[in-house]
């Protein structure tokens, strides 16, 4: 079965919250097609979590593996978009998207993210040791931020082909978690303390918002 592109309208890759909310009101106004759409994104979320937790496993927890993953599944997505327009490309992207939360964190999950900036920001306002700890989270925030304005405008000047650009900056991402995790442990030579995989995440956090920028402008640009 096809959708045309403007059917996903209101549909998310990476919102399951959302999406979970439209399967919910899409039974209770018998609309079935929206169900079976909705549906089919949540299930394809979380076989991309299950395929993240299969790859870092047999890969010892390196991200990069995941990230390549996430790579190969958008360039699918951008082919499949371009070769059949209309197709279920959208899948794909969700797919790509429960891969990506392998990396560490949930890099989607931005009211988490704000909760632990509230809780971290109180913290040191009452005097903890590590005062600048929000500042992490307050990074992660606006890296989606900036991700979402910058996938938005992306569509905007290049419609379904700025998918390829999702999966450069995957691929980017990908070459780049190595290479931090290696000055990183160069700089932490001999420190004992175990490492804050937050830290880490930033890079990942602003992709993970570029396509959610993305796949929002795709569609919802009906609502």
């Amino acid at each position: 079965m096809r959708w045309p592109i403007r059917a996903w309208a209101g549909f998310f890759a990476s919102f399951m919250s959302g999406n979970t909310t439209r399967l919910g009101v899409a039974f209770a106004a018998a609309r079935y097609d929206e169900v079976r759409m909705a549906g089919g994104l949540i299930l394809s979320f979380v076989a991309g979590a299950m395929v993240a937790t299969v790859i870092s496993r047999r890969c010892r927890g390196k991200p990069q593996a995941v990230m390549i993953a996430v790579t190969l599944l958008l360039a699918a997505a951008a082919m499949l978009e371009r070769l059949y327009p209309g197709s279920q490309a959208p899948l794909l992207l969700a797919v790509a998207m429960g891969a990506e939360c392998g990396i560490g964190i949930g890099v989607t999950y931005m009211t988490v993210t704000l909760v632990r900036m509230g809780q971290t920001l109180a913290g040191a306002l009452m005097g903890d040791s590590d005062r600048w700890a929000w500042l992490r989270h307050l990074l992660l925030w606006l890296g989606f931020l900036l991700g979402v304005v910058t996938g938005g405008r992306c569509h905007g000047a290049f419609g379904a082909g700025a998918l390829w650009l999702a999966a450069g900056a995957a691929g980017v991402v990908t070459i780049a978690l190595p290479l931090l995790a290696a000055a990183r442990a160069s700089r932490n030579h001999g420190d004992r303390t175990p490492p804050d995989r937050s830290r880490r995440d930033h890079g990942a956090i602003a992709f993970a918002g570029f396509d959610h920028g993305i796949d929002c402008n795709t569609m919802i640009s009906d609502v």
